[in-house]
């Protein structure tokens, strides 16, 4: 699946995750990327590390809910490591992360976590280790759910359509679509815009999008609300 060549929008909540992303790739610290799921995390790391000295390298992405521990590859010789969901990586592991990281200076590699938590709420719980939070902390970077730049909506909407259509076509999207869109609250965030503009130019054929080639749930919602 094809991603944004950069983070779409101009809310005021993105600035914030364009500061940081543009420190973060003007340096080597280690980032740590928090925000709900769909809201745009590794994209935000893939950014840091297409614009970060370490961008001709490799960049090795890791699942940490398919990890059983913590274990850099020794054939990795430079470039970035994304190591998604680092909550889903038990303590243990968790230490050995964070051994590593103070010894980070003998290593090429960068290292880029996301979290699908708010970090504090994530050691309250018992889910992310404090010592390691500490050492992420000051490269944090916290992306907002959808629902707080529903100006973006639009923007978002376009690029999705062009994706998705191809040969630089353009979707026509009409204002009772829209503003459905906008008024959704969206708890699977950008991910699930997406999804939904993919089913959306589906079921018009490509031409212009009515209520009708929304998802029926969507189709309810904006009903209820008229």
């Amino acid at each position: 699946e094809s991603d944004p060549v950069s983070l779409i929008g101009a809310a005021s909540c993105l600035r914030d995750v364009f500061t940081g992303i543009a420190r973060a790739a003007s340096g080597d610290f280690p980032v740590l990327i928090s925000g709900p799921g769909g809201s745009g995390k590794t994209l935000a790391a893939r950014l840091i590390h297409r614009h970060g000295r370490q961008s001709s390298s490799a960049v090795h992405e890791l699942d940490g809910a398919r990890l059983e521990g913590w274990n850099p590859n020794p054939e990795w010789h430079g470039g970035s490591v994304i190591l998604e969901n680092l909550d889903q990586l038990n303590a243990a592991a968790q230490g050995v992360l964070y051994e590593w990281l103070q010894a980070a200076n003998e290593s090429p590699l960068r290292f880029l976590a996301t979290l699908s938590m708010n970090p504090v709420e994530g050691v309250e719980q018992g889910r992310l280790r404090e010592d390691l939070y500490f050492a992420l902390k000051p490269g944090s970077i916290s992306m907002p759910p959808l629902c707080e730049r529903s100006g973006d909506i639009p923007a978002l909407c376009h690029y999705f359509a062009a994706m998705k259509l191809g040969d630089g076509k353009a979707a026509e999207i009409t204002p009772a679509v829209m503003a459905a869109l906008q008024s959704h609250d969206w708890p699977g965030n950008v991910r699930e815009l997406k999804h939904v503009l993919d089913y959306a130019l589906s079921m018009s054929g490509g031409g212009a999008l009515f209520l009708t080639h929304l998802p029926e749930a969507m189709r309810e919602m904006s009903a209820d609300a008229a």
